[in-house]
């Protein structure tokens, strides 16, 4: 027969009566163990745990005692517990592999072309630019040196001139072709009785006596360069608009002489648009010159058929005037230096007036 037990929660338990004490009991043993063994789990647990390894201090001793060993006693440097801890290494950062940089795609085609093309116009512009300064300083160079050319054969002229004065106007100078007239005054007036040809004496002999040509040349023919270096100061002296110009430098004019198969001269070219002062003596030149035989080459053979270029520089300039002089337009000097046989043949020409006047003509035969 099943009871309850009553002032207690067990008493709602269908248990009978004679058992009610012992389950009683039972039930309360039980909730001791239950509450003890939560108490010391937590423990039991924590005993389970891995335990941190103390970390010995660096260049410390073991053990629990110490000694301390004597200079030459092996014995108490090999007792135990004696030994110190050797000192551990530190631990090296982590080297960081090299990086590699990534490999550049091989270039296509047309960048190689490309690439090839500006190196080579790159090139080109470089020997183009060395060509242009090489050039430069050849022009610079030659260019010196026809200057230093010219100056020494001025200084040559007036030491010339120095010497050589001219005669009075009474007896005015004349070569054997009688050229030129001693005075600019009498050089106005052209030659009226004589053809031209005739006045200039162009197919004589230098030493006027007879019609001898030059040396290697026909009988009656002479070298162009030569008359035409002579005959020049001759013509400029008597030029009235010329004297008129006043000092200073007259420019060049460039032109072609042309010859015809006999030798007389046809005529002459002009480069451009030449100066109408300078080309008035140029023609008065020719005038002088008249219907002469002249050759371009020293052996010509039987054709004196040719061309010949020129440029001619004019300079006028202003010196000390001869005192008490009764005609400042008197020839005070006049001459002129042949042209050489080099490949830049330079002629010159001069006349001073008693005024102090001084024409320098340099002439540049191609």
């Amino acid at each position: 027969m099943r009871g309850t037990i009553e002032g207690d929660w067990l008493s709602q338990l269908p248990v009978p009566r004679d058992q009610a004490r012992w389950t009683r009991s039972i039930v309360a043993l039980s909730a001791s163990l239950l509450l003890h063994g939560l108490t010391v789990l937590p423990l039991v647990l924590l005993s389970f745990l891995p335990q941190a390894e103390a970390k010995a201090p660096y260049d410390a001793w073991a053990g629990d005692t110490f000694e301390v060993a004597m200079v030459g006693d092996p014995a108490g440097e090999q007792r135990a517990g004696a030994s110190p801890v050797p000192p551990q290494p530190l631990a090296e950062p982590a080297t960081e592999a090299p990086h590699e940089p990534e490999s550049e795609a091989a270039p296509a085609p047309a960048i190689l072309a490309r690439r090839a093309a500006e190196a080579e116009e790159k090139h080109a512009r470089e020997a183009k630019l060395r060509a242009q300064q090489a050039s430069k300083r050849r022009a610079r160079a030659e260019r010196r040196a026809r200057l230093a050319r010219e100056r020494r054969a001025r200084e040559r002229l007036d030491r010339s001139a120095r010497k050589h004065t001219r005669t009075p106007r009474s007896t005015p100078e004349h070569d054997s072709s009688g050229e030129a007239p001693a005075t600019a005054r009498d050089g106005a007036e052209e030659p009226g009785s004589k053809q031209p040809g005739e006045r200039d004496g162009a197919g004589s002999d230098p030493r006027g006596r007879g019609d001898l040509g030059a040396a290697g040349l026909p009988r009656g023919v002479r070298p162009l360069p030569l008359a035409f270096t002579r005959v020049l100061p001759r013509a400029a002296v008597g030029d009235s608009r010329l004297l008129k110009h006043g000092a200073g430098d007259l420019g060049d004019i460039r032109f072609t002489l042309r010859l015809d198969a006999s030798g007389k001269i046809e005529g002459a070219s002009y480069a451009g648009t030449p100066d109408p002062l300078l080309k008035a003596l140029i023609e008065r030149t020719l005038r002088f010159l008249g219907k002469g035989q002249f050759a371009l080459k020293e052996s010509p053979g039987d054709d004196l058929q040719g061309s010949q270029g020129v440029r001619v520089h004019l300079v006028l300039k202003q010196t000390s005037p001869t005192p008490d002089s009764d005609d400042p337009s008197a020839t005070r000097s006049l001459g002129f230096q042949p042209p050489g046989r080099r490949e830049d043949r330079l002629g010159f020409g001069y006349f001073e007036l008693e005024s102090g006047l001084r024409f320098e003509a340099t002439i540049h035969f191609d």
